[in-house]
């Protein structure tokens, strides 16, 4: 491993900790591992400042502006008014009105704005009709979410990746299912799961195929797979995993994005994995996940909307934490 990546993933673990611990500041803790970047060499000055005069950087910050601006003159209040009083005295018609408007919301503002706005109204609505308020907000948290695909503008992580796909010259991704319309699939997905003690055995088998209107095979779809996984808590913090795909082949008709008729061939990948939940301190309800994706580096093609084969051996680290 190169130094400037070693130097990289120190910066990260550190910039993560003052993420998680807040012992100082967010926007502090932002600038300190930029500063960090460039001082270590790993970016030059122009890389560092590239971020301020970004698009997506500049609709972000407008977005939680528009955001601002519309709590601040209660014009989301008097909105979130008016869906409590849409929302009648039936259940079924609070979710009917409060589902579409919180999506429509959600996709020119901020999901959390939105969310915010609505939470007292619907508690209160729930108190008032003696109902458990997670059959409303449950509804409610949903349509936020999915208001954020409707428009790029509406999530950071769909402006950034039509950022990199223009700055890189690429097509981007071709969808799963490209064939035409009124296409049909059949097929179906099975779970099963067995816990004994602190092990846990799971197996999940997922079988899809389709056609279109006119009776051929659709090109896209993903391999039939079973899926095998085995985790063991070994201590209350601590828990390990390891998960194998196996995947059919699968027939390609020959089509204008596969003029060969090349078929997908099987494969068969093996992760694992290790979960750490610190109980006490400072990073309780924390969770962090090391994983190790395809293991054995086995190339392979995972889909066929990627463009080339998988990557081969990964090492992952995430964080997420519970408020």
């Amino acid at each position: 491993m190169a130094l400037d990546q070693i130097l990289f993933l120190l910066i990260l673990a550190g910039g993560l900790y003052l993420f998680v611990s807040e012992r100082v500041r967010i926007d502090v803790s932002a600038m300190l591992i930029l500063l960090a970047l460039v001082v270590t060499g790993v970016l030059d000055s122009d890389q560092a400042l590239s971020g301020f005069a970004s698009e997506p950087a500049i609709i972000v910050a407008a977005v939680f502006v528009i955001s601002g601006a519309l709590a601040a003159t209660g014009i989301t209040e008097h909105i979130g008014q008016w869906i409590g009083r849409a929302a009648g005295k039936s259940e079924a018609r609070a979710i009917a009105v409060t589902m579409p408007a919180v999506a429509a919301m959600a996709s020119f503002t901020h999901h959390v704005m939105v969310t915010a706005m609505m939470l007292p109204i619907l508690l209160r609505y729930a108190r008032e009709r003696k109902l458990a308020a997670s059959r409303l907000l449950m509804p409610m948290s949903l349509a936020a979410s999915l208001g954020t695909t409707l428009t790029l503008v509406s999530a950071p992580a769909f402006l950034l990746a039509d950022d990199m796909i223009e700055r890189t010259g690429s097509e981007g991704p071709t969808p799963a299912y490209e064939n035409i319309d009124r296409a049909y699939l059949r097929g179906g997905e099975l779970e099963a799961s067995y816990r004994s003690g602190p092990w846990n055995i799971g197996a999940a088998i997922s079988v899809v195929n389709g056609r279109n209107q006119d009776g051929e095979d659709l090109n896209t779809l993903p391999n039939n797979r079973l899926v095998l996984s085995a985790s063991w808590q070994a201590t209350s913090s601590w828990k390990f995993g390891m998960r194998s795909t196996l995947a059919a082949s699968r027939d390609k008709p020959v089509s204008a994005t596969n003029p060969a008729g090349e078929d997908r061939a099987g494969f068969g990948t093996h992760d694992i994995y290790a979960i750490w939940t610190p109980d006490q301190g400072a990073l309780q309800g924390v969770e962090v996940n090391f994983g190790i994706d395809n293991v054995t580096n086995k190339n392979y093609t995972p889909a066929t909307y990627l463009l080339g084969p998988a990557a081969g051996r990964n090492f992952k680290i995430s964080l997420s934490r519970t408020f």
